[in-house]
């Protein structure tokens, strides 16, 4: 898992008819409706897609937009998303069926854009990149509590009535007390449910909360439980006061240390060579965070019957997340175990925060089980700073197992896609610390997941049945992330006083390719 940091993309019309992107307000795509699909009075998002990427910005004046819908219905622009979108909303007495929908701005129109109007097709507003913390009056040291009410809100339940909704809470399904139009605000509904006095609920800062209607589920939130009256148990390390400084809007530091070993086909060597080869390299960022950007350096917490689970993704992309500064930790940070030791360069000494270290790569071999033996060997890791103008001489320790090993590769090269397929790998090297995660992108992705310690999972034959070989090719990847609560962290002392938080986390991995027949 790697995080993207960017502080601005910049887009230009292509001289060609423009096309655009039109998805749910507040799910942007994600969750398990049918892709494409909107239910009338919904708040949709149109934006231009990004067609080339280039030093200027041809924005849409949201003034200037027209929404055409064929073979019939309207969209009323409400506002500008962003500076190459708008808000809408679909009529209330829009046909079910397929349609097309164009925007006209600027003087052009877009090239159609294939929509289809259903009776229902939920998102659920969060703060941040269609998932994140929930828009509701929850917070870090504000919790829910068991028999606290809750309100969501969000766009697209259309024709579904209270007793078709109900709320999945840490992957648990409860009902709610209310579910229909948000009083005043047209084109956006309201949930209302009440936490549960439940065992099975997992209780932290980012526990998973969404909405199932009738056999689809919404984009994924987060919401902020507690047991207790006290603020919700950070996995990142952060104290209550400094968990009151995100709920007031301001940005902390925190600190990312981050070691990779992925066995594959060499990254920089993609379009040129066959073959296995070991990759690794390590990074560590100390940046300045808002709330939002916290919520999106973990996943939703969910409980083990749920989490453990596989399911369809049809969008493939990375976080993006926002920094608003950066924490000068020295010169270079160095990991060291035993007698081993790595300097972690500034990558750009102009970015004071950012470190970097490639561990040359070998040459490809023909097998997976013949790639070289990792530099991050088995044991006690630590990284440490001689301190510089803002922090003090540190060190973080992170014990890491043994790399994972597929250990059925062969069999996983040609697989049947009318039979489950089973992933196995060396699950006793690990502990319930770590999630093992398989990723079968095809022409759809199939995600599974299972605790690292199981050594094996099933993708079942009912998921495998629906995708082929996919267009730009097939590949299987196995990769294990420490789980989301369970996160090994230390404390950077700052010169100024008090101290930051920063993660330690190692990435194991492995990928092979795939004909399906």
């Amino acid at each position: 898992m790697r995080y993207l940091f960017f502080l601005s993309v910049f887009i230009q019309l292509s001289a060609a008819q423009p096309a655009i992107h039109v998805n749910n307000a507040a799910s942007l795509g994600f969750g398990s409706a049918p892709a494409n699909s909107f239910a009338p009075g919904s708040l949709i998002e149109v934006d231009l897609s990004l067609v080339a990427i280039t030093g200027a910005i041809v924005p849409v004046d949201p003034t200037t937009v027209a929404i055409q819908i064929q073979p019939a219905g309207s969209a009323a622009v409400v506002s500008s998303a962003s500076p190459t979108g708008v808000i809408a909303r679909l009529s209330n007495d829009i046909p079910f069926g397929a349609a097309t929908l164009t925007m006209t701005f600027n003087g052009q129109t877009s090239a159609p854009a294939q929509i289809s109007i259903v009776p229902s097709s939920f998102g659920l507003f969060t703060r941040g990149n269609g998932g994140g913390p929930v828009l509701a009056q929850n917070a870090l040291t504000k919790p829910a509590r068991p028999g606290d009410f809750v309100t969501l809100w969000g766009t697209g339940l259309g024709a579904a009535k209270q007793d078709h909704v109900s709320v999945l809470l840490g992957g648990h399904v409860f009902p709610v007390s209310y579910a229909g139009p948000a009083p005043g605000f047209p084109g956006t509904d309201q949930i209302n449910f009440q936490v549960p006095d439940d065992l099975s609920i997992p209780y932290g800062c980012y526990v998973a909360v969404a909405l199932k209607i009738e056999n689809y589920t919404s984009n994924i939130g987060m919401l902020s439980t507690a047991k207790d009256t006290q603020a919700c148990q950070s996995p990142f390390g952060f104290t209550a006061a400094q968990m009151a400084q995100l709920d007031a809007g301001q940005s902390l530091y925190l600190g990312q240390v981050n070691l990779y070993d992925m066995v594959g086909k060499p990254v920089s060597q993609w379009f040129d060579v066959t073959g296995f080869a070991r990759q690794e390299s390590a990074e560590a960022s100390f940046l300045s965070l808002d709330g939002t950007n916290v919520a999106g350096l973990t996943d939703p917490l969910q409980s083990a019957d749920t989490y453990y689970s596989c399911y369809v993704s049809t969008i493939a992309g990375a976080r993006f997340i926002g920094t608003s500064g950066a924490l000068n930790a020295g010169n270079k940070l160095v990991l060291s175990s035993g007698n081993t030791a790595l300097d972690l360069p500034l990558a750009n000494p102009q970015t004071p925060s950012f470190y970097r270290a490639q561990l040359p790569v070998p040459s490809p071999v023909s097998s997976p089980d013949a790639v070289s033996t990792p530099f991050f060997r088995p044991g006690v890791w630590q990284v440490s700073s001689p301190g510089s103008a803002d922090v003090q001489p540190f060190t973080g320790r992170l014990t890491i197992p043994p790399a994972v090993r597929i250990s059925n590769a062969a069999n996983l090269m040609s697989i049947d896609h009318t039979k489950d397929l089973t992933v196995q790998w060396n699950g006793s090297d690990y502990t319930d610390d770590y999630v093992a995660t398989v990723q079968l992108a095809a022409s759809s992705t199939v995600v599974c997941r299972a605790p690292a310690s199981a050594g094996q999972l099933i993708i079942p034959a009912a998921l495998m049945q629906g995708i082929t070989q996919g267009a730009n090719g097939t590949g299987l990847e196995l990769l294990l992330t420490p789980k989301p609560d369970r996160v090994t962290t230390f404390s950077v002392p700052l010169v100024k006083g008090g101290t930051v938080p920063a993660m330690f986390r190692y990435y194991p991995s492995e990928a092979v390719p795939v004909q399906i027949h």
